[in-house]
């Protein structure tokens, strides 16, 4: 697949030593990954505000920014004791792949699923019919235990009772790390060296630690005027939105303007949800995604929501029609199967090196490639263990794991491709239920009985929460700074799975101490009323039991959706590969896709693809270059004033005036 502009690397980096990964790196990571654990469990668990989301995550780039704009200062005080850019560059990989089992789609977004049925269990959802199918190791057997966690106890936290069920989960996720760590590993050469991938969001990064010479970064980003003119810019967007929560006579730029007001008549009412999003993230880096695919996402957005409008016109109007999600899945299956058909001759190299072929040189891959098959099928291995141990039958199991590994492929790609940053670029849940759109209830009770398809239930937050996904995103990003910045890459593999085991720690502690001391209903600042992770999960139960006690067949349409949206994005990745300037790219159609119809990334991609457009009309190429501190500037300075400080701000005061300004990274 073609792509546009690509990552400037500095130039003085190839003659750099590999280094970085030090003993003291490793300990700072550990011990800032603690604080921002402990930050959040007393901040966002409590308040809701989201202070470790965000792509790359909020107190990340936070960390990063404080320790490259003050690196200069540090080397002056400091001389060789400070951290070098090498360092700055370790901390910032290592926090990346660590903090984000702590954030919105972590530990709470797994825990619900292994106590909702026995907590909400009530004579009309029949829960308790069901409960018994959950094995006794995935979670604790005391109703006492899962009731103080829910709503809270003046007693401590009674670890004897989750000792066994999180040390199997930890041990679960630690598998599914090395699994997608050996999956990006065995992939990133191809992407990167043969393909040449952009990696967009690994400029922000490399931007600011600047060049070896730089001692930090002070001359390369933060002295560079066009990026305090982005940080401007961030600034007077949330100064006007903070001056606008205290008092709503002020104008401000709104984050998300609705414009369904606007069609109200048939059919155009096909074309809601429609909204107008300025959210600078997506403006900024945005401005790093090729035009192809910036194009590709508007044209998708449109092409699909004018679809709608003709079945309205014909008086064809099904729920859920044209199924957006449904053919973004199939584009997602169908974008890994392409991929490993392009990566044919890579992978053959690799498995040559697997059987001891001295001509393939793997030294300076940041795992072996022997290493990396044998963790790809050892973690496949565990993972289809780990369901058939807990009473799921294999024959839904292998499915499911590929079509997770799948997703986590393409959804890799699109990291490394387009730098798209946000979360819900995949069609969320569709793992799951492409496999009961196309076996059916029925079918799949007759293939592994009510144990598999509550068993399936249980771990389908892989498939709507996605931490396979954002592992791989991570870590591919991981692997190119790696590479970029000169880091001892086999050091780095391991410190990577280190920090990660000890975030988990972080994350079960401030989790669970908060749980046991305020109540899980009370989470993110909703009294009484849990939070809409543990909503979800109830809702999913509801329908699972609907599915075991009322089974219907296939759903065809779906089906046939989902299959023609693969069909579709195979033909466009064909056309890409015999026609260069081919202008539509498939990632275009499953971005676009992928969240549904309420879909707002075309607006700021249209923008941004116009800026582009004006500035390479008039300047070049060299003009685009030029101003990437200045959208790299707006990304730092929105996340420091809307991430950081008004989240701050906001604790002093009403939660009616935090709530009138609530932006979401």
């Amino acid at each position: 697949m073609a792509t546009a502009p690509q990552a400037i690397a500095s130039p003085t980096a190839t003659a750099e030593r590999p280094g970085g990964v030090t003993v003291r790196a490793v300990a700072v990571s550990v011990v800032l990954l603690f604080l921002i654990n402990v930050a959040v469990s007393r901040l966002e668990l409590v308040v809701g505000r989201y202070i470790a989301s965000g792509i790359p995550p909020i107190p990340v780039v936070l960390i990063l920014s404080l320790l490259t704009a003050f690196a200069p200062l540090g080397h002056k005080l400091l001389r060789r004791q400070a951290l070098s850019r090498q360092e700055i560059l370790a901390i910032y990989c290592l926090l990346l792949i660590s903090v984000p089992f702590c954030g919105t789609y972590g530990v709470r977004s797994f825990l619900p699923r292994l106590t909702v049925m026995q907590y909400y269990a009530m004579p009309e959802n029949r829960f308790a019919d069901y409960v018994h199918h959950l094995p006794s190791w995935y979670a604790p057997e005391s109703m006492q235990v899962i009731q103080d966690m829910y709503e809270g106890s003046d007693q401590p936290v009674p670890w004897h009772a989750w000792l066994g069920p999180l040390s199997a989960w930890t041990l679960f996720f630690l598998f599914l790390f090395l699994t997608a760590l050996s999956l990006m590993n065995i992939f990133w050469k191809q992407w990167s060296q043969a393909e040449r991938l952009p990696y967009p969001l690994v400029q922000l990064p490399m931007e600011m630690a600047g060049s070896p010479r730089s001692q930090g970064v002070l001359r390369n980003f933060f002295a560079n005027p066009l990026t305090w003119i982005g940080i401007f810019l961030a600034f007077v967007y949330n100064a006007l939105s903070i001056a606008h929560a205290f008092n709503p006579a002020i104008p401000y730029i709104e984050q998300s303007k609705s414009l369904d007001d606007l069609l109200t008549e048939e059919p155009w009412t096909a074309l809601r949800p429609l909204v107008l999003n300025t959210y600078p993230g997506s403006i900024g880096f945005g401005y790093l995604v090729s035009q192809e695919l910036c194009a590709s996402v508007v044209v998708f957005t449109f092409a699909t929501k004018f679809l709608g409008v003709g079945a309205h016109m014909v008086g064809y109007e099904p729920p859920d029609f044209p199924y957006w999600q449904e053919q973004s899945a199939g584009g997602y299956v169908a974008l890994a199967l392409f991929m490993l058909y392009a990566a044919r001759g890579h992978l053959r190299h690799v498995w040559r090196k697997v059987w001891g072929d001295t001509a393939v040189d793997d030294s300076q891959e940041a795992v072996p490639y022997r290493w990396s098959v044998i963790g790809l099928g050892a973690g496949a291995l565990f993972f289809l263990g780990w369901c058939q141990a807990s009473g799921m039958s294999l024959a839904l199991a292998i499915p499911f794991f590929l079509l997770v590994m799948f997703f986590a492929l393409t959804y890799a790609r699109i990291r490394a491709e387009a730098g798209v940053p946000q979360d819900f670029v995949y069609p969320y849940r569709l793992p799951q239920y492409m496999i009961i759109n196309a076996l059916g209830p029925r079918a799949m009770l007759g293939i592994g009985g009510a144990r598999s398809v509550v068993i399936l239930e249980v771990m389908s937050f892989l498939s709507r929460f996605h931490p396979t996904q954002i592992m791989t995103a991570f870590q591919t990003d991981i692997l190119e700074i790696s590479h970029q910045g000169r880091l001892q890459r086999r050091r780095l593999a391991a410190a990577m799975t280190l920090v990660f085991l000890a975030g988990m720690v972080f994350a079960f502690w401030g989790h669970f101490t908060t749980f046991y001391s305020l109540g899980l209903n009370v989470l993110e600042g909703n009294p009484r009323n849990a939070d809409w992770r543990t909503f979800d999960t109830v809702g999913a139960f509801k329908d699972m039991v609907t599915r075991i006690e009322t089974p219907t067949g296939p759903n065809t349409a779906r089906t046939a959706w989902t299959i023609g949206g693969g069909l579709f994005t195979l033909a466009m990745a064909l056309a890409r590969t015999v026609w260069l300037r081919f202008p539509l790219h498939p990632l275009g159609y499953v971005v676009a896709l992928a969240y549904g119809p309420s879909t707002y990334l075309w607006f700021p991609f249209l923008l941004v693809f116009l800026i582009k457009w004006a500035l390479l009309k008039v300047g070049g190429i060299g003009s685009y270059r030029r101003l990437i501190p200045l959208f790299i500037g707006l990304v730092v300075g929105h996340y420091l004033f809307g991430g950081v400080a008004w989240p701050i701000i906001s604790l002093f005061h009403d939660s009616a005036i935090s709530q009138r300004y609530y932006t979401v990274f």
